[in-house]
């Protein structure tokens, strides 16, 4: 998981784990474990996930170690 790239869009954001814990689909607690790359994103989210970050799917699922390819810029 890119941590760093996670951590920076959060502060961008300004969001908090308990902002994140309802697109992971956890509660907060695991939701910190998510961001700090303790506990692996359940695939499933990403949509949710990729919505509340205002990014794609593809970025999500290859930030978060669940895809090797990297998403395409726009």
């Amino acid at each position: 998981m890119d941590v760093e790239w996670f951590k920076a869009r959060k502060r961008e954001l300004k969001l908090t784990d308990a902002d994140l814990a309802p697109a992971f689909g956890v509660e907060r607690s695991v939701a910190n474990k998510i961001a700090n790359g303790k506990v692996l994103l359940n695939a499933r989210r990403a949509d949710a996930v990729a919505k509340l970050l205002k990014t794609s799917r593809d970025e999500v699922l290859y930030r978060f170690g669940i895809s090797t390819e990297e998403p395409q810029r726009q």
